[in-house]
């Protein structure tokens, strides 16, 4: 018997279907295509959101404040080993809430001699916790890390230098066999403003180990003698990069460094108020596409009111051969619920297919977001129609809705 009645009731439902007018069916189409419009904005949004977040939000180059000098009442300083140290205490005390890190970039200015070649490689040292901005685990011991080194092996001519009356003097040198590793260092923050060919970076144990034989003092003894009177005839410190996590923090950290007395250059300089565009444009976009989808939700809501106020007579037929309001109800969100799951489903399949094209097969999770930033309003629409106004209508006694429908008409 309950089989019968939901085939009956199925029957009545395709009728009732193939009497919807033309209006709610022009409607429908205007509300499919709004959503489609939306869909793709929100795809080509994210999309845009995304790149920006690898070019600017996550890019290591522009959360990097590069401190080349100190700028004291006697003049330009050179930086010293003291002064990472001195930095870091004054931006924790300062900015407690920044989460950052610092890295001293070491040099030796002068040019080591290839053995198998006439080529001079200049070597710049820095601190290990600089490895994952080279694209890499760790900086290895002995390693020449380069974006122009072929060989797998390269020996160089280390001079042995000697401090004489205050000056330097070398005549004797020994060989060093090191190990080579290709990185693309155009991009790193330690070159990007200036590479060379035959410039060369190594790990902080590699330059301390090579300070040592070439100097022929301990480390400790060279970094206590360098920071208080320089005799070694080089300018061991050659920068100190700050790498700020959050890059919003960027310009408030570059500000301390600056007051600090030193001379700092950061991408963000050339910026007029980056992270204010951005939030712009990201509250903009969201009230034009939240605009948009009310004013088609409101639309597409009126005009199933008006399709059930030209339903009311077939209603009170209906009741009149004896349906409760329960099954008027069920027969009636029967169709809508199918217009609404035929639409669902063609929205899902375009953003799917539209979505992996312009954000790629790796980024379901941002596609999930939007099929789900469209789907659950549709949801709670399909709802609203039926509890407001579906079962309103199919409450109505057999006089109101022949009357109220003659008026209408």
């Amino acid at each position: 018997m309950e089989e019968l009645n939901v085939k009956k009731h199925h029957n009545i439902s395709n009728l009732i279907l193939k009497k919807s007018t033309q209006f709610l069916k022009i409607s429908i189409a205007l509300f499919a295509f709004s959503l489609l419009l939306i869909s793709t904005f929100l795809i080509l949004f994210t999309h845009q959101y995304l790149q920006i977040g690898r070019d600017f939000i996550h890019n290591h180059n522009l959360q990097m404040i590069e401190i080349s000098l100190m700028q004291t009442e006697d003049g330009i300083e050179h930086l010293t080993f003291s002064d990472l140290p001195n930095i870091i205490a004054q931006l924790e005390n300062t900015h407690p809430d920044v989460v950052f890190q610092g890295i001293n970039q070491y040099q030796f200015n002068i040019g080591f001699n290839n053995k198998n070649s006439d080529e001079y490689y200049f070597l710049y040292g820095l601190d290990e916790n600089a490895a994952s901005f080279l694209g890499i685990a760790e900086i290895h011991h002995d390693t020449l890390y380069s974006s122009a080194l072929l060989t797998e092996e390269i020996i160089l001519d280390i001079p042995l230098v000697e401090i004489i009356d205050g000056g330097l003097a070398s005549s004797d040198s020994f060989s060093k066999e090191f190990s080579t590793s290709q990185l693309p260092l155009e991009m790193t923050p330690f070159s990007l403003r200036e590479l060379h060919s035959n410039q060369i970076f190594i790990s902080f144990a590699t330059y301390r180990n090579l300070i040592e034989k070439v100097y022929q003092l301990d480390w400790e003894a060279f970094v206590a003698q360098y920071n208080e009177a320089n005799i070694f005839g080089i300018q061991a410190i050659r920068r100190i990069f700050i790498h700020v996590e959050d890059i919003r923090s960027v310009e408030r950290v570059a500000r301390t460094i600056t007051d600090m007395g030193y001379a700092t250059n950061y991408t963000f300089r050339s910026f007029d108020n980056f992270e204010q565009s951005i939030q712009n444009t990201i509250i903009i976009s969201t009230l034009f596409i939240a605009l948009i989808f009310l004013i088609t939700s409101l639309y597409i809501v009126f005009s199933f009111n008006s399709y059930l106020k030209v339903q009311q007579k077939d209603m009170g037929i209906l009741k009149h051969y004896g349906y409760d309001q329960a099954e008027i109800a069920r027969i009636y969100s029967r169709n809508i619920n199918q217009l609404f799951l035929k639409m669902s489903l063609f929205i899902l399949i375009f953003i799917l297919i539209f979505g992996i094209l312009f954000l790629g097969i790796m980024q379901f999770g941002w596609i999930g977001i939007i099929i789900l930033a469209i789907l659950l309003p549709l949801v709670l629409i399909n709802r609203i129609i039926y509890f407001a106004m579906i079962r309103k209508y199919a409450g109505l006694n057999i006089l109101d809705l022949v009357k109220v429908n003659k008026e209408f008409e």
